[in-house]
Formats: structure tokens, sequence, C-alpha cells
């Protein structure tokens, strides 16, 4: 039996004892979850609708120099990087927001 899409609960994790991803809900603007996605563990999802050009929430998460990018891309399987400007990106991985789990695609 396989799981669907948005059907496991945030609160539990997927992999045995890794935490499970959490939402800050200051930085969201929406109703939001976090549940299992097909595409990459985790996905998130609108608990309501989200008018066409509305800001969803605010990316966070650590600033990090393009050196130290670099450096955690190597060492990490999932990485969760939103680049700033030439030098700085922000790790969604440390402190992240939760919008790191947003599919770009949409």
């Amino acid at each position: 039996m396989s799981v669907k899409a948005g059907r496991l609960p945030a609160r539990r994790a997927k992999n045995g004892d890794a935490p499970a991803p959490t939402i800050d809900h200051k930085a969201t603007s929406f109703k939001l979850r976090l549940a299992y996605s097909p595409i990459h563990r985790w996905g998130l999802y609108a608990e309501e609708f989200i008018p066409k050009g509305r800001k969803i929430m605010e990316y966070t998460g650590e600033r990090i120099s393009r050196k130290e990018t670099k450096r955690r891309y190597a060492e990490r399987e999932e990485n969760y990087f939103f680049t700033l400007n030439p030098y700085w990106t922000l790790d969604g991985a440390v402190g992240g927001s939760g919008a790191q789990y947003i599919n770009h695609c949409c």
C-alpha cells in the first residue's frame, strides 16, 4: 500500500529518528501544512485558496557565503539553498521557515 501525497502528518518523521520538519507560522501569509510528498519527501500544502501573485511565505535560514554553500552542498544528500546574490546564500535547512518545502515549479 503506497502513501498518497499529503496523507502523512508532518509531526511524523518518515525515516525513524530524523526530526520531522516544521513551519514557522510567523513567516506565512496563508494557512499551510507540511506532509509527505512523492516528489521530494516533504511538501508544503495550502490549506486555503491562495490568490495569484500573493506572497505565500518568507524564505528564511542561515546566511552563508558561497564558499560555505559549496562545502555544505558536497556534504549533504539534500540541500535547501536560496541564492541572494553572488556572495550570500540562505540555507533553509538551518533555521528555515518551511518555505524550502514549496515546490519551486508551481
